[in-house]
């Protein structure tokens, strides 16, 4: 009888735990994520490279600094260039 009280109260102090907050479960949202752009004609290496007004020039660029996960929106133009990927 008491074997099965434990595991009922190790269950009942989880489901508590995470209502009042206490433990949290954290997943990959589309925030996590990030959102890049490269832009040829308009665009400079010194942007942040968040939105397509403030775009990369190079796609070097975005590969230097986007993660696992990111997004890269490469926008029409010539890029010629070699593009080395280290990660």
């Amino acid at each position: 009888m008491k074997e099965k009280g434990i595991p009922l109260t190790i269950a009942i102090l989880v489901v508590l735990s995470i209502s009042l907050g206490l433990v949290q479960f954290k997943t990959l949202a589309a925030t996590d994520a990030s959102s890049y752009y490269v832009d040829a004609i308009n665009g400079s290496d010194t942007n942040t490279g968040t939105s397509p007004d403030k775009a990369w020039k190079t796609i070097q660029k975005a590969a230097s600094t986007a993660s696992a996960g990111s997004t890269v929106t490469v926008l029409p133009g010539s890029y010629p260039e070699r593009v080395r990927v280290s990660r």
